[in-house]
């Protein structure tokens, strides 16, 4: 538990950075510095006793298995940060929470993992707070205003929570370093070539520096923190509940959003909000 309240906080703290991050300097951008930058952070863990005596060592079908994690944690990395970009942070991190659930239920039919009934009762009440957090409260006529990044966010929801069950299932398996680490390499990869290809259809970046530098990097720390703690909460404990725990991370982020962007999200909103967390730490206690 103690581990995956750590790993909401760095996911809350990454998310925040993050929003303000693709807002100064972009989507592409703050993704490559993100990545750049745990990749780093991670490399140089290597030159320490911390990732364990032989943290790469792994069979092909666990490598190729954190490869598929890789690919879906790119995906989930564009579509919520492009959801930020989109959407209020204090909705759009709460809805992307729900990756718990998908967590949760993959665990349960592939990793062998037992609910409770209370625990049932947390996924059903977290899906019922994302589906009435994702409601339009305004008129039909704005329809297309009204969406914001919800849907890149469920997108990324469906994504990570598929990535975050692969990181957790073979944290178990290889200790936490070499899930986080490869997964990493691969996003790596994945964001340097959309880079890439973007550069080639005209697309201008401009090299962040000073505040435009240091908040990305700070998201990008904070965010392979929380990783790292989900998949050793995963490792001594079980996948459900680390997912669980972890993803109460909108109680950081709706504060941060609304005291740093001054969002107000509806009152319809708020409801699904809270609901959504409800369900969460339910989830959590039904362990």
């Amino acid at each position: 538990m103690l581990y995956g309240l750590g790993s909401a906080i760095g996911f809350g703290v990454a998310d925040l950075c993050g929003a303000i991050s693709t807002r100064r300097i972009g989507v592409p951008m703050t993704l490559f510095v993100i990545q750049v930058v745990s990749v780093i952070a991670l490399s140089l863990l290597l030159l320490t006793p911390v990732p364990g005596s032989d943290p790469l060592s792994a069979s092909g079908g666990t490598l190729a298995a954190l490869a598929l994690a890789g690919v879906m944690g790119t995906v989930s990395f564009f579509a919520f940060f492009r959801a930020l970009q989109l959407g209020p942070v204090a909705v759009v991190s709460p809805v992307f929470a729900s990756y718990a659930a998908v967590a949760v239920l993959l665990s349960v039919v592939f990793a062998g993992e037992r609910l409770s009934a209370m625990a049932w009762v947390g996924v059903a009440l977290t899906i019922f707070g994302v589906a009435l957090a994702s409601a339009s409260s305004e008129k039909r006529g704005d329809r297309s205003n009204s969406l914001g990044g919800i849907p890149y966010a469920l997108v990324a929801t469906l994504a990570w929570g598929t990535a975050s069950y692969l990181i957790g299932r073979y944290a178990q398996e290889t200790d936490w370093f070499l899930p986080v680490y490869a997964v990493r390499i691969v996003e790596f990869i994945g964001v340097g070539a959309v880079m890439v290809l973007l550069r080639a259809r005209g697309e201008v970046f401009t090299v962040p520096t000073g505040r435009s530098l240091a908040i990305p990097s700070a998201s990008s720390l904070a965010d392979a923190t929380a990783i790292a703690l989900f998949a050793h909460a995963s490792q001594v404990g079980s996948i459900s509940v680390a997912a669980a725990v972890s993803a109460t991370f909108p109680l950081v982020v709706i504060a941060g959003g609304v005291a740093l962007f001054h969002e107000r999200p509806s009152p319809r909103q708020w409801i699904g909000v809270l609901a959504a967390i409800a369900g969460l730490v339910v989830l959590g206690l039904g362990q």
